[in-house]
């Protein structure tokens, strides 16, 4: 897999997670017809990746790597934000907020 291939499914899988943590989001504060969008646009998002993997073995090796890449940078900046949130708890707006925003691609 080449850097722009590479770079091809890091786009793919953020757009994937993405999608659906804003589809449970919008699930859990009850709007379903956005939660519905959201699970549309992560399935195009799954077939591009499927597509990107080509059947090939390597290219799936690699892309779970690149999938555990993007889930700790998520997991470090949602401990980041915890720990400077200690002394001054965070609304349930502010962490939606900090959720929603998209992950570095």
């Amino acid at each position: 897999m080449t850097n722009t291939e590479r770079a091809g499914v890091r786009d793919v899988v953020c757009q994937l997670l993405d999608c659906m943590r804003n589809a449970h989001l919008r699930m859990v504060l009850g709007d379903s017809t956005r939660t519905m969008e959201f699970l549309d646009e992560a399935d195009h998002a799954l077939g591009q990746l499927g597509a990107l993997f080509k059947g090939d073995p390597v290219n799936e090796a690699q892309a779970g790597r690149v999938l555990y890449e993007v889930i700790a940078e998520r997991q470090a900046s949602l401990r980041e934000l915890v720990r400077e949130s200690e002394d001054n708890p965070l609304s349930s707006t502010a962490v939606v907020e900090f959720v929603e925003q998209p992950l570095r691609r």
